[in-house]
């Protein structure tokens, strides 16, 4: 941020929406050892609101995993773009937890203005299978019209 005197301070906001998931979560039909299983973290932090000029514009980010999300940030910015929020899905949740945050997730960075793009990253490193995270993905962009079972 820039002081009135054109000084420079860090600022920041960072939501930590674990534990509201996990009152969620409760609501939901989940296993016993699921409602208490303190796997998982859901992290959202708005950025940018508007591009600025010379942008290619604005890119809603979803990241799983620090490290590889700032390298892809990086690749962002480099591209010309402007990264609009910081969403970090992580920490190895079961799959059911995994679908729940990767769809509110998704619909979250998907409900911002403006956007041009939708920034998804993540390695599996973690032994979070990927099929999850793109089901999680899907039913945040389709809604709830998409089977639970495969075809």
């Amino acid at each position: 941020m820039i002081t009135p005197s054109g000084g420079i301070r860090s600022s920041g906001l960072r939501l930590h929406v674990s534990s509201i998931m996990r009152r969620r979560l409760s609501s939901r039909s989940l296993t016993p050892v699921e409602q208490n299983d303190h796997r998982g973290t859901f992290y959202f932090a708005q950025l940018a609101t508007a591009a600025p000029k010379g942008s290619n514009g604005l890119v809603g980010f979803h990241g799983a995993g620090g490290g590889g999300s700032m390298m892809s940030m990086d690749a962002i910015v480099n591209a010309g773009f402007t990264i609009a929020n910081f969403t970090d899905t992580s920490g190895n949740p079961s799959a059911s937890k995994k679908v729940f945050f990767l769809s509110d997730a998704a619909r979250i960075i998907l409900a911002q203005p403006d956007l041009v793009g939708y920034f998804g990253s993540g390695s599996g490193v973690a032994s979070q299978e990927q099929y999850w995270s793109a089901y999680g993905l899907a039913k945040g962009v389709l809604g709830n019209s998409i089977s639970t079972s495969p075809q």
